[in-house]
């Protein structure tokens, strides 16, 4: 059982996240109105706060489950382990702060400001997008390296991974998302 906690936290993270990704629909893209995003949120304001909880709660098995990766590293990667966490926690909390923000009073939001705090969110992706590949490249470089007891396919797969998340964020970036 001792040795099992960080699958135990991996997979409580991801089962909270799941929840929370299901509590709501997907919010409306950039390009739609004011007024739809405020209807937006004048419809599906208990889910908006349901997943901002849930979002809450996934940073406590997120958490450990770093601070185990990082005492397996050493050196470097440690620290960039570390940043790349905070790089994701911080930002999430920003997010579902004005997610949850404008889902508290949905009834007084002018569509103007949805709008702008809306925006807001769409460059959470990019922000997100490096915060992963500095959380996840040391524990790839472990793993190719063979230190921090690592199977060398969490390397392989961790490259793929830092590949991908490049690749969506450039064509985000520049409006060919496919």
């Amino acid at each position: 059982m001792a040795r099992r906690w960080p699958l135990y936290a991996a997979i409580a993270y991801v089962v909270v996240v799941l929840v929370g990704l299901f509590a709501v629909p997907a919010a409306p893209e950039v390009t739609a109105s004011g007024a739809r995003v405020v209807r937006y949120y004048q419809d599906h304001g208990d889910g908006v706060r349901i997943a901002t909880w849930l979002a809450t709660i996934s940073a406590i098995p997120f958490v450990l489950l770093v601070a185990w990766l990082r005492s397996r590293l050493s050196g470097i990667g440690r620290d960039v382990l570390l940043f790349g966490a905070v790089g994701y926690v911080v930002p999430t909390v920003v997010w579902t702060w004005l997610s949850a923000g404008l889902a508290l009073h949905p009834q007084s939001l002018d569509p103007h400001m949805a709008r702008a705090v809306s925006d807001v969110h769409a460059y959470f992706g990019p922000v997100l997008t490096v915060s992963v590949i500095l959380l996840i490249a040391p524990v790839g470089i472990a793993a190719w390296r063979g230190t921090g007891g690592f199977p060398r396919w969490i390397g392989w797969i961790t490259g793929v991974l830092v590949v991908e998340h490049r690749r969506i964020d450039v064509s985000r970036s520049f409006g060919r998302d496919r």
